[in-house]
């Protein structure tokens, strides 16, 4: 049986349908709720510069107040302290920020549902991997090195586009994962639900001809010899039998 992840939105949210989208996900592992919207949130209490104000820990804890029995995720557009783009807020609840790693989503033309979508899944996986308990812990399970992995460290902001496209678990996270006291089949479904988070087509015939603009080119002059095959073929046909038909039917005459 799943469990329920519940979603707070924490002040406005641009993009309206977001939310909906996100919560109408199909999944064996948890269902998403939205339980609470904090409509006015209070100025932040830290400015990483001038204009550019970010939420601190503590001031997210005082907005959300005290935990629910569930794991608990809010979504703000604005930026949490130290520039992260997650942060642990206390033992079940976790902030995630859908402001400061847009830029590099728009670049790279990946949805920020899907960031959310990898983000809740790293966040859940690594509550169940602290029993149930979303301790201060968590911050030292991710790994440095960028793989593409869920639990990439992405301590540049920019890397996050590496582990969203198409995220995977990593073999290391995979024997991590293996020895702790997870849900049966967790690994098996979370790889399975993790596939699915990717582009859609189009998106993805997109960035490979971006990536690959010589072999795009290179394919799509032989897509275009074959089809001019066929098409010659076929025109050659159709000419054969109407020529063929004809001479029956002038022989008939004589």
């Amino acid at each position: 049986m799943s469990e329920k992840l519940e979603i707070v939105i924490l002040g406005h949210i641009p993009n309206k349908g977001l939310v909906k989208r996100l919560c109408k996900w199909e999944s064996n592992l948890f269902d998403l709720t939205v339980t609470s919207v904090i409509s006015n949130l209070p100025n932040p209490s830290h400015d990483l510069e001038f204009l550019n104000p970010s939420y601190e820990d503590k001031q997210l804890k005082e907005i959300l107040k005290e935990d629910t029995a569930n794991l608990r995720i809010g979504i703000i557009f604005a930026d949490l302290e130290d520039n992260f783009y997650v942060r642990r807020i206390s033992n079940k609840t976790a902030v995630i920020s859908i402001k400061s790693s847009q830029p590099y989503l728009i670049a790279s033309n990946i949805t920020t549902e899907n960031f959310l979508k990898r983000t809740i899944y790293m966040v859940y996986t690594l509550y169940l991997e602290t029993q149930g308990q979303f301790t201060i812990d968590a911050y030292q399970i991710p790994h440095i090195e960028t793989r593409g992995c869920l639990f990439d460290l992405n301590g540049a902001l920019m890397d996050v586009i590496y582990n969203t496209e198409q995220p995977i678990i990593c073999d290391s996270c995979v024997a991590r994962l293996s020895g702790k006291n997870l849900p049966q089949d967790y690994i098996k479904n979370l790889k399975r639900e993790l596939f699915k988070i990717r582009k859609s087509r189009l998106e993805r015939i997109e960035t490979f001809i971006k990536c690959q603009p010589l072999l795009s080119f290179l394919l799509t002059l032989l897509m275009g010899i074959i089809l001019n095959l066929i098409a010659n073929f076929i025109y050659d046909q159709i000419t054969y039998h109407k020529s063929n038909k004809t001479d029956t039917q002038i022989q008939k005459q004589k």
